[in-house]
């Protein structure tokens, strides 16, 4: 299991779209092969940079990738 927090993972997002200003949920990963508990530290600091409204989601598809796009 990882050391890091949601709280880091809410910052290396942030980061992300200070370069790109969208981005794919798959891409926030530095492995190809996350571990599960990545993927839902992931998630739950994706949900709470929306409830902050930095951020908007959108998923085209159910089960597809998840694109995110920085509040401007």
């Amino acid at each position: 299991e990882s050391s890091y927090s949601i709280q880091d993972k809410i910052q290396m997002i942030e980061d992300k779209l200070k370069f790109q200003k969208e981005i794919y949920f798959s891409e926030i990963f530095e492995s190809p092969d996350p571990e599960t508990y990545d993927i839902v530290y992931s998630f739950m600091a994706l949900l709470e940079i929306v409830k902050l409204k930095k951020i908007k989601i959108k998923q085209h598809k159910m089960f597809g990738d998840i694109k995110i796009f920085l509040v401007e």
